[in-house]
């Protein structure tokens, strides 16, 4: 009796084939490339510089609070850039204006007509 080959149980086709193909098209899912991939990679490296560079290899601030203060620093520039204009910045960062709003009061950001270069 014969055993079947790899080619025949899969109508000719290689099945290792099929795991690589499954595989790039679940790398591709949802609009996800290589390329997409390599940049999250390269995203995810340089996030975790900066969080080492600025708060050391034993860190001395909490992820929570090292977040917190550069999601101050991020809309604090980026209302300063956009001269104070909520809408503005909104659109810059892509949130809602009354997230924005919120994120302004709960990181008690205080805007005024003069932008004050640094934050209080």
């Amino acid at each position: 009796m014969r055993s079947e080959s790899s080619d025949d149980r899969e109508g000719g086709e290689n099945p290792m084939k099929n795991l690589q193909k499954a595989a790039s098209t679940a790398l591709r899912a949802g609009g996800r490339s290589l390329k997409d991939a390599a940049l999250n990679r390269q995203f995810d490296q340089a996030a975790y510089h900066f969080f080492v560079r600025y708060n050391g290899e034993n860190p001395v601030l909490s992820l929570h609070d090292f977040m917190a203060r550069f999601e101050r620093a991020v809309l604090f520039e980026t209302l300063v850039r956009a001269n104070g204009s909520q809408a503005e910045t909104a659109s810059i960062l892509r949130v809602r204006k009354q997230t924005l709003s919120w994120k302004v009061r709960k990181q008690r950001i205080l805007i005024t007509k003069k932008i004050i270069k640094e934050p209080i």
